[in-house]
């Protein structure tokens, strides 16, 4: 049976969302699977390489150039998940949203002619994010040095005063690299469902979002806070496992693989929360809903199939 469509507040769009995840949580565990798997492996790989070569030749292991390699990996299989994982999950989100039946194979058919845009929205989303995230942190290390010589030789007030400038420096990256990710944060939901180019898809989501920034961050926020007590907890428990073993490479293989379980239960919070929002967005800005009913009535055996090409 399809949702009515209405506008709802946080708190509903987050009861939704797990209440959409848990009712079809095969779905969307076997959609979100092949990111985390491809991460696993490269962790793995990664493991083996650090253990290897951490002994040989002398010299710190992260100065080398395969390390360098590895976190660009790392960040390209980030994106290609995104760009892979996220219209399918899109695709379902609105056909269980509106009713519908749809498999993981079904899923994945939005991916069709759509993998360049996606990708070039994610660049398009990244690169802001990458330069406000590099811009603060170098911020932060010349601060951090202003606070050592301060504390040596200029005494208290000067480094309480070049502590206060380094927080303020560290708060206004995060709120800066924030306001980015939400300005972005409905680009493929708009891609999948609208079928436009990257683009449009970019200035369509800044529109959507607009007025809804601190309900959008504060959906993030939550969602990342799930993740990273799923996180935490797996770490730890991987720790607790190892420990008497004294075996470094069991305690990273343990630990990979809770971060492939943390992402393969997580990672879709995000994307199914910010396709309900996407709707209620459209709903309470361009009365979708009478939209939607509309074309049903035009339709009748339609089904709003057009929602989830």
């Amino acid at each position: 049976m399809a949702e009515p469509l209405r506008p709802m507040s946080t708190g509903e769009l987050l009861d939704r969302t797990f209440a959409i995840y848990k009712q079809h949580f095969a779905l969307f565990l076997g959609i979100a699977l092949p990111a985390p798997t491809l991460y696993l492996l490269l962790q793995l790989i990664r493991i083996e390489w650090f253990l290897r070569h951490s002994g040989l030749h002398g010299g710190n292991v992260f100065m080398r150039p395969q390390v360098l390699w590895f976190w660009v990996s790392v960040l390209l299989v980030w994106l290609l998940g995104i760009a892979f994982v996220n219209p399918p999950t899109i695709r379902a989100v609105s056909a269980v949203h509106l009713g519908r039946e749809i498999s993981v194979t079904e899923s994945y058919r939005a991916l069709r002619g759509r993998v360049l845009t996606v990708t070039g929205i994610v660049a398009r989303w990244m690169g802001p994010v990458i330069l406000g995230t590099v811009a603060g942190f170098v911020g932060i290390v010349i601060v951090g040095t202003i606070i050592e010589l301060s504390s040596v030789s200029l005494g208290l007030s000067s480094f309480i005063s070049s502590l206060m400038v380094g927080f303020l420096a560290l708060v206004t990256m995060v709120v800066a690299v924030l306001l980015v990710w939400v300005r972005y944060a409905l680009a493929i939901q708009v891609c999948v469902v609208e079928d436009l180019g990257a683009a449009a898809s970019v200035r369509r989501s800044k529109s959507l979002t607009q007025g809804s920034v601190v309900k959008i961050a504060v959906i993030y926020l939550m969602v990342l806070v799930i993740g990273m007590v799923v996180s935490f907890t797996l770490t730890y428990a991987a720790r607790y496992v190892s420990l008497p073993m004294h075996s470094a490479r069991l305690l990273g293989i343990l630990n990979a693989v809770g971060g492939f379980v943390s992402g393969a239960l997580t990672s879709p919070l995000a994307t199914i929360a910010m396709s309900l929002v996407y709707y209620d967005e459209r709903v309470r800005k361009e009365g979708f809903d009478l939209q939607l009913m509309m074309v049903v009535l035009d339709e009748p055996h339609a089904d709003a199939a057009f929602l989830v090409t």
